[in-house]
């Protein structure tokens, strides 16, 4: 069970305990329920917000109304037009369309990426401005052009990006950027975040062709779930693993067995359910993902 973001585990009948820096936390008089209604209780919050935002009106704002008068636009490195906020389309509307709103080709979504992208190209390009006129270098510094399948790590994950222009390299002025993400981090939990266990003692990825049918499949757990982990017991630091289960070596290692979601996880869990009614994977995928949002969300909810 997972509350506020913490891990806790069964004690005794009557405690349980979670891990900080390593060490155990005993909270008695908290036992662990048989049953996690977090997943449930995700998809009931979620209701009543979205019930909120209808009494609100906010559900019939368009993208036009976020932004002034004539609106601004993003563009590639090619100068194609990747998003244009003076649209007059809504930015809640999916259900008229058939979109979930959490699907990466919904309204919401597409003008949720198009605003952080905008806001880091603006103040990025505004503090090397500002660098280059107050600074005392002779190098002129500029905003560098990243690649669209670079904006799609930088936006959908946890990002570090280092720029580093002006090097002196013999004949020649070295200029570049590198970009890391981490798709396996505590504090976010992407659509990509989900494993699934089968009867057999491994997990896989959802999108596995081996398990399309659903029929052995047990439960899905955050990938973090499967890593080597650490605390300390009598001074000692001892390892062990919150799931034992193996990963697949043809989904997981070699990457060998997996179908393409063209990007759109939640469009593929409806493929499944319509080649595979009975198969018990989009149930276990969703109810996974909703409870381990629901458990880490908490920590900022507002009331």
């Amino acid at each position: 069970m997972k509350i506020n973001g913490a891990k806790y585990y069964k004690k005794d009948t009557s405690s349980s305990f979670y891990l900080m820096n390593g060490q155990e936390i005993v909270q008695k008089n908290k036992s662990v329920p048989s049953k996690d209604k977090s997943a449930y209780k995700y998809f009931e919050d979620a209701m009543n917000f979205k019930n909120q935002l209808s009494n609100l009106g906010i559900l019939d704002l368009k993208v036009s109304d976020a932004v002034d008068p004539g609106g601004s636009e993003i563009k590639d490195e090619n100068g194609n037009v990747v998003y244009d906020f003076s649209s007059n389309e809504k930015i809640f509307e999916y259900e008229n369309s058939g979109t979930s709103i959490e699907e990466p080709d919904s309204n919401f979504n597409r003008h949720r990426l198009a605003v952080i992208r905008y806001s880091i190209e603006k103040n990025l390009s505004i503090a090397i401005a500002n660098y280059n006129k107050f600074g005392s270098t002779t190098a002129n510094f500029q905003m560098p052009k990243l690649k669209e399948n670079e904006w799609e790590k930088i936006l959908n994950n946890v990002s570090i990006i280092s720029f580093l222009q002006g090097l002196s390299i013999g004949g020649k002025v070295y200029n570049g950027y590198s970009i890391v993400t981490n798709n396996k981090t505590e504090e976010v939990i992407s659509e990509n975040s989900i494993y699934i266990t089968d009867s057999n003692g491994q997990y896989h990825k959802p999108t596995d062709k081996n398990i399309e049918s659903g029929t052995n499949l047990i439960k899905g757990y955050f990938n973090i779930d499967f890593e080597k982990k650490s605390r300390d017991i009598a001074d000692q630091k001892v390892y062990y693993y919150s799931q034992t289960n193996l990963a697949c070596y043809n989904c997981i290692v070699m990457s060998t067995s997996l179908n393409s979601d063209d990007g759109n996880i939640y469009k593929y869990m409806d493929y499944i359910h319509s080649k595979y009614p009975t198969s018990k994977l989009p149930e276990l995928y969703y109810t996974a993902l909703a409870r381990e949002r629901y458990c880490m969300y908490k920590t900022n909810r507002i009331v």
